[in-house]
């Protein structure tokens, strides 16, 4: 009789029927298998792919079972033992699996009533050649082949490429300091240097670390030739893909690793493993040739895929331009190394870029000194020369020691100045104790206690440029020693403050200047390596943070630390923009107040404060490059060249691009030049003769392989396109010093 008609009371039928419904929950859930097909197919000929047995709820106390497995047919095809893994029972066996079938299944084991049998459709999956490539710094790579007797070397760099190791086609330092605009567009020679010597090619597949300090990657890439990229930040490295051990270590983690890959449709898809270290590569031959014997896929191969292959789960290439960063502040020795490494990288790179113009007129000297004596002039005097890719004006240090401004330099030029002491008059003597100095543009007034710049005011329009709190190129705990104004006449003014701080003496001057629009602070430690942080604090709090990266500009919100700028930072605010630019540091941070920080290093720290309008994208530019410093030479007036006292190298009309150098071409014929454009707009660039004479124009790739003549321009001279942002190379043909 069913419960609820029975003549039980309510409460106890209710009761036995909640216990019924218990007892049947309680039961045990019918012990099920599950095949699964697997990416492992066996050699030889790839005929048997590996298939997985799962065990699902089995008992507890069942530790394992056998299995065996039959066709439609009821043909036996294997068996196999299955194991307790976790909660599931599981075994292997291979089967033969070329297209879709289905198999049946018998398991016996303790606890069950007899065999459990199952009918499984199965798909067979992708068959997949993995392509390992390790992709080293070309300098890196290099050195390993250097250190090779001579004899062995080729020796070495056969068994390099065999193992699948390339030059990375593009070297960038790892190294905190940043990368120059020119050797950034020249970033492949190291690869194509290697290529020449060893044999051994550049990766077309690389792995594009994160360097958010670098911008547009990809043009420098495209730019030196190399069209066919692939991305391989998505590609596996040999730890991950478990490469680096032997074949039944590495095997769990290759096929999880390929199982997240979708396959691209190809009957036969690649994946690609994207390693840096090449003795990595040279150890695992052994451990990849027991891979090979054993199984046919996924096949691993040490080299690149064929031209134009893409991985499953790897796009192309299209890497997006930074927007700025948060890294982590460097520690201070890293800090003092960058400065340093700065401050010789731009004494080195003036001198270099007028050898062209010295090797015409000075073959026989050719250096700045060489071009000076050269030239006759009616007296003698000072050549000034500019390396900055912008005409200028700006002070200039004299050989006897004083100071003066120059103006309208041009770029990658010179002005010659008649013989000048540097001064206006008698001169001015200094005053000890002075707080205050002035220019015909700027109000500068010392803290009594702390020496840090307390105000700087714009005459003009009586703007204060400094926060109520901390002053400008404030130290912490430091106290003022001393004073001293020097008038420079015919240039402005200059204050000499002396400061202690733990132990130290640093010196710090503050120029102001009649004719240039901004203020000058240098510092430098009484004792070499010496570090230390200066504090800017400014009036009006910054939103937002521009600066100058390898490549471009980014920019990001406050509060932002910058490990890796260039020349100048730009700090936007409500009221307008400050400009900075710290060419000796390449660490700054703004804080939540807008302070900015800059780290000294060990040795002198520049800073120029500017604040205007800015009517031109590139005007963020001129300022930082104006530190660039102009290089004066003696000329006695009586050589024989009758060059102008006046000039540039060559003369380009369209202000927002910047010739980062003109150059002895690598293979000797002609002169080459790298430009970059900075304003954002794709146009075309008149290139004019000017101290340079050619006689025609080819454009070249970033590693100065010609790509044909240049369209002709007016006045003698070449149009060249220009992509928004992008590196542009030229090779001057048939050239005379004009």
């Amino acid at each position: 009789m069913p419960f609820d008609r029975c003549d039980l009371p309510p409460t106890r039928r209710e009761f036995i029927v909640t216990a019924a419904a218990a007892l049947a929950g309680a039961r045990p859930r019918a012990v099920s298998v599950e095949a699964v097909p697997t990416v492992f197919y066996e050699q030889p000929g790839a005929g048997r792919s590996r298939i997985r047995f799962f065990v699902r709820d089995a008992a507890a106390a069942a530790a394992a079972g056998r299995l065996r497995v039959f066709d439609m047919r009821s043909r036996l095809l294997a068996t196999a033992g299955v194991v307790r893994r976790g909660a599931d029972l599981v075994g292997e066996v291979w089967l033969p699996l070329d297209a879709p079938t289905r198999i049946r299944s018998e398991l016996e084991m303790p606890g069950t009533r007899g065999p459990v049998r199952s009918t499984h459709a199965l798909a067979p999956k992708p068959r997949w050649t993995i392509y390992w490539v390790t992709v080293t710094d070309p300098v890196v790579l290099r050195a390993r082949l250097e250190e090779v007797a001579p004899l062995l070397r080729g020796a070495e760099s056969a068994m390099l490429f065999a193992s699948g190791v390339r030059a990375h086609p593009l070297s960038l330092s790892e190294s905190n300091t940043p990368i120059e605009h020119l050797a950034f567009a020249r970033a492949a020679f190291p690869a194509l240097d290697v290529a020449r010597e060893y044999g051994i090619p550049a990766a077309r597949i690389v792995s594009l670390a994160p360097r958010p300090d670098i911008i547009g990657i990809e043009r420098v890439l495209s730019g030196s030739g190399i069209t066919d990229l692939v991305d391989g930040t998505r590609a596996a490295d040999p730890g991950a893909a478990g490469l680096a051990v032997d074949r039944r270590i590495a095997t769990s983690a290759i096929e999880a690793w390929l199982e997240t890959l979708a396959p691209t449709g190809a009957a036969d898809p690649i994946a690609i493993v994207v390693g840096a270290d090449a003795a990595l590569a040279l150890r695992s031959h052994g451990a990849l040739g027991d891979w090979n014997a054993r199984y046919a896929f996924p096949q691993i191969v040490l080299h690149e895929p064929p031209g134009g292959a893409v991985a499953a789960g790897v796009e192309p290439a299209r890497v997006p331009p930074s927007r700025g960063w948060n890294p982590v502040p460097l520690g201070a020795d890293a800090r003092t190394a960058v400065a340093d490494d700065l401050e010789q990288r731009r004494r080195d790179r003036a001198a270099r870029i007028f050898e062209p113009l010295a090797s015409l007129v000075a073959a026989g000297h050719p250096t700045l000194d060489g071009i000076a004596a050269r030239f006759a002039f009616p007296v003698g005097g000072v050549m000034v020369f500019n390396p900055a890719p912008f005409g200028r004006s700006d002070v200039v240090e004299l050989p006897d020691g004083t100071a003066k401004v120059v103006t309208n330099v041009p770029a990658l030029g010179y002005a010659f100045i008649p013989e000048t002491r540097g001064t206006d008059g008698a001169p001015v003597a200094a005053a000890a104790g002075a707080r205050t100095v002035e220019s015909a543009l700027f109000q500068v007034r010392i803290n009594d206690a702390t020496g840090a710049l307390q105000s700087v005011v714009m005459r003009e329009t009586g703007r204060e440029l400094v926060g109520m709190e901390g002053g400008i190129c404030a130290i912490e705990g430091a106290r003022l020693v001393a004073t001293t104004l020097q008038p420079l006449p015919g240039v402005g003014s200059r204050l000499q403050v002396r400061r202690r701080v733990a132990g130290a003496a640093i010196n710090t001057t503050v120029t102001v200047y009649d004719l240039l629009p901004w203020v000058d602070v240098e510092n430098t430690p009484s004792e070499p390596g010496h570090a230390g942080d200066y504090r800017l604090a400014f009036a009006e709090p910054t939103g937002r943070v521009r600066w100058e990266a390898t490549g471009g500009a980014t920019g990001a919100d406050a509060p932002i630390a910058v490990n890796r700028h260039l020349r100048w930072l730009a700090l936007d605010a409500a009221a307008g923009t400050v400009l900075v630019a710290t060419p000796d540091s390449a660490y700054a941070g703004v804080d939540d107040d807008g302070t900015l920080t800059v780290h000294g290093g060990g040795g002198r720290t520049r800073v120029r404060i500017g604040y205007r309008g800015f009517l031109l994208s590139d005007d963020p530019w001129r300022f930082g490059w104006s530190t660039e410093p102009f290089l004066a030479v003696p000329s006695a007036g009586t050589g024989t060249s009758g060059l102008p006292s006046f000039g540039r190298m060559v003369d380009i009309k369209d202000p927002g691009v910047a010739v980062l150098t003109l150059k002895r071409a690598d293979d000797g014929v002609g002169v080459v030049g790298y430009m970059q454009e900075l304003m954002g707009v794709a146009r075309g660039i008149a290139i004019l003769p000017g101290l340079l004479r050619f006689d025609a124009l080819a454009l070249t790739d970033l590693i100065e392989r010609d790509r044909g003549m240049a369209s002709r321009g007016p006045e003698g001279g070449a149009i060249i396109p220009v992509e928004p942002y992008g590196f542009t190379a030229f090779r001057l043909l048939g050239v005379t010093a004009g």
